[in-house]
């Protein structure tokens, strides 16, 4: 065997995500840890592949959400955990799931459970439509700051894992009861109600607060508007990726403390549209976020502009304003993306099979903070984390810019971003690389 031609189709199957056999023109005889290595690869892909992010243990059971099992961030260190949820194997109305984590950081134990109840005999608890259940969830465990803003996607991936320092989290206790209905793949509505409990961290404080505790009623609808998807049990395909999705979200959050005097309205709307350009496989994507707050209320419960607080980065998200940074409680952000469908790199012919596209982007907001969710001005509310004393005020729109490489393996994105002003600010990231993976679980 030409162990040259061999490694060869490895790396080429290795880059493009497919599979060894379908590069076996490429070697005289493929050896069984060729063969061993391509189904190695099917089955990661299977894996992560879908909109479900758990592994069938059995007939009745799954392991999962994989993004769950191990992390790393600035206040848990590395943290390794399992899950684990009955499937429809067991009962097409009853799921039941939990999973257990230990951070080597902070030496805490997080956890939770949930309980659903399918209205309809279901094949899957995985996304099988229509979708009309009541679940209940517990959890103890932590959250980053910024990373829970309204999105255009039902749900997101978000693994655990940061390299670089974040220390904008907290512990967060939520008891949460919710219905969900999708009566079909291109629309969403979610109902759900919640107690909420912050604690403090070795980074973060409340002032004299020990924590915020709060309840809150929260009503979500998602329209992806003409679209159209095959489903099978375990995915979604989109059939009509340029379709628009729209999504509006309203909250109420009451302070449920005589200490915690939050009482804040919340209205956010998200709306996203790609577009091919001409005949080629270039397309320009933009995203629109909105942002507004009526009330009064501590940090933790105001909406924050969407930063990346984990080591993956989502459209529609800042990769190096920090969260709090500039503080709002009602903001516009803005965020557009073109790719090139691998016309450039397309150039170059040993690179062309790969697919690589490359990519630009372009990040901008605009906000403001009212006097009522001020901590330097109304000594009730705790101090903004990084700002103790003061809190900054915006004196013009905040902006970065990208360029990067897109379909790296099929579903990876690499980029460098730019800070194209507040570059000054105490502890700004002026650049830096940002990684996205283009999947939902």
């Amino acid at each position: 065997m030409n162990l040259k031609k061999a490694f060869s189709a490895l790396a080429i199957c290795a880059i493009s995500g497919l599979p060894v056999t379908s590069h076996a023109q490429a070697v005289d005889t493929v050896s069984p840890a060729i063969r061993f290595i391509d189904e190695w690869g099917r089955t990661t892909r299977r894996m992560m592949d879908g909109a479900t992010g758990y592994i069938p243990a059995g007939s009745s059971l799954a392991l999962g959400p994989v993004a769950s099992f191990i992390g790393y961030n600035t206040l848990e260190g590395f943290r390794l955990g399992l899950g684990v949820k009955t499937t429809a194997g067991l009962s097409r109305h009853i799921s039941i799931g939990g999973y257990g984590a230990y951070a080597f950081g902070d030496h805490r134990w997080k956890y939770g459970a949930e309980a659903e109840w399918s209205f309809r005999q279901v094949d899957s608890y995985y996304g099988s439509y229509p979708i009309n259940a009541l679940k209940g969830v517990f959890s103890y465990d932590t959250e980053a700051l910024g990373a829970s803003s309204l999105s255009c996607a039902t749900s997101a991936s978000r693994f655990r894992f940061s390299l670089r320092r974040n220390e904008m989290m907290l512990y967060r206790r939520e008891g949460r009861l919710e219905y969900n209905l999708e009566p079909s793949v291109i629309t969403a509505i979610r109902i759900s109600g919640s107690r909420e409990r912050y604690y403090p961290t070795r980074f973060i404080g409340f002032g004299p607060l020990h924590t915020l505790d709060a309840w809150r009623l929260s009503g979500q609808f998602l329209w992806h508007i003409g679209g159209d998807m095959f489903q099978t049990p375990t995915r979604r395909i989109n059939l009509k990726p340029y379709a628009p999705t729209l999504a509006l979200r309203g909250q109420w959050v009451k302070g449920a403390s005589d200490a915690d005097h939050t009482d804040m309205l919340i209205v956010e709307a998200c709306a996203e549209k790609s577009t091919p350009l001409g005949s080629s496989a270039s397309t320009f994507s933009v995203l629109a976020h909105a942002a507004v707050t009526v009330g009064h209320g501590a940090f933790p419960f105001m909406p924050s502009l969407p930063s990346s607080p984990y080591i993956l980065r989502r459209f529609g998200s800042f990769a190096l304003l920090r969260p709090l940074e500039l503080p709002s409680d009602r903001y516009i952000d803005l965020h557009m993306r073109f790719d090139d469908g691998g016309y450039l790199l397309g150039l170059i012919p040993a690179i062309k099979p790969l697919g690589i596209s490359a990519t630009a982007s372009f990040d901008a907001a605009v906000g403001s903070l009212s006097d009522s969710n001020n901590p330097s001005l109304d000594s009730s509310l705790p101090p903004f984390p990084y700002y103790p004393e003061k809190s900054l005020t915006w004196s013009r729109p905040y902006a970065e810019a990208g360029i990067g490489l897109d379909n790296i393996l099929g579903i990876g994105r690499i980029e460098y971003v730019w800070r194209l002003n507040y570059r000054s600010n105490v502890g700004a990231r002026r650049g830096g690389i940002a990684i996205g993976i283009d999947m939902l679980f």
